[in-house]
């Protein structure tokens, strides 16, 4: 009964924001993804922090419902906790991570994403891919020339990593320049 009740909140609108984050304490995993899911139909900025603390919780289900509530936030605040989910043990909560994140489309998300195409799980390669393809080309290139940038000014980074960024750096400038060239 309180799980339909933490659902039907959601029909209430903005007003059940404060009902349902307070929801999200309660000991029934059935009753937090019942407030979880409503948070993210209602999609109100003051439930995005507490949709980012349910991405810890202990059900599989409630963090993947966070997940995919978090990318209909489209907030910046739930970037860093979604690439921190793109390592969770559930292949379901690691897919809908890298979902959000292409909603998002922040640059931070990028080599996270790119690292997710090697993920054991083949619907999660797929969904990172997707995701990468909703971020438009130039600031993919950016992403990528300013983490070139960072591993090249790296002082702790051997001299072979820096020495292979410096090279893909030159690369990209080579290419920016026949680019350039042509009529």
């Amino acid at each position: 009964m309180r799980k339909v009740a933490s659902e039907g909140l959601s029909k209430i609108g903005t007003l059940a924001v404060e009902p349902l984050i307070t929801i999200l304490k309660d000991q029934d995993p059935l009753v937090r993804r019942g407030a979880i899911k409503a948070l993210g139909e209602i999609n109100d900025p003051r439930g995005v922090e507490p949709l980012i603390a349910a991405l810890r919780d202990s059900s599989d289900e409630a963090r993947q419902l966070a997940a995919s509530a978090l990318g209909a936030s489209r907030d910046a605040r739930a970037v860093e906790p979604l690439i921190a989910a793109l390592k969770d043990s559930s292949a379901w909560v690691r897919l809908d991570a890298a979902s959000s994140l292409g909603e998002i489309k922040d640059p931070r998300a990028v080599k996270p994403l790119t690292d997710a195409l090697k993920d054991p799980d083949e619907s999660v390669q797929r969904y990172a891919a997707q995701a990468l393809g909703k971020f438009d080309a130039a600031a993919l290139v950016n992403a990528h020339v300013q983490q070139l940038a960072d591993q090249l000014n790296d002082k702790k980074a051997n001299i072979n990593a820096r020495t292979s960024a410096a090279n893909q750096l030159g690369e990209i400038g080579r290419l920016l320049l026949r680019l350039l060239s042509r009529p």
